[in-house]
């Protein structure tokens, strides 16, 4: 639920980039592309780093700055709650 969570806080009309899906994408086809995302993010917070194969990929339905985005904003909320802030 926090991954899910992470992904719909982000503002979904920001474009990332002339080649990146933005942020609504993942949002609006989440019953499809959440399982991958999930698995994705949980691999990192796991393993502590990103599949080499996401960033070295030329055409991906994954683009690699929303997985970032997505990781970033589960670590700061998990770190939200251990601050107390």
């Amino acid at each position: 639920m926090e991954i899910e969570n992470a992904n719909f806080y982000m503002d979904g009309s920001k474009a990332l980039g002339m080649n990146e899906f933005p942020p609504l994408f993942f949002q609006h086809f989440w019953e499809e592309v959440g399982n991958d995302i999930f698995a994705l993010v949980n691999y990192f917070l796991n393993k502590g780093h990103i599949p080499k194969e996401l960033n070295s990929i030329n055409i991906t339905l994954i683009p690699k700055n929303v997985i970032y985005k997505i990781i970033s904003k589960v670590l700061t909320n998990r770190l939200q709650e251990i601050i107390g802030t």
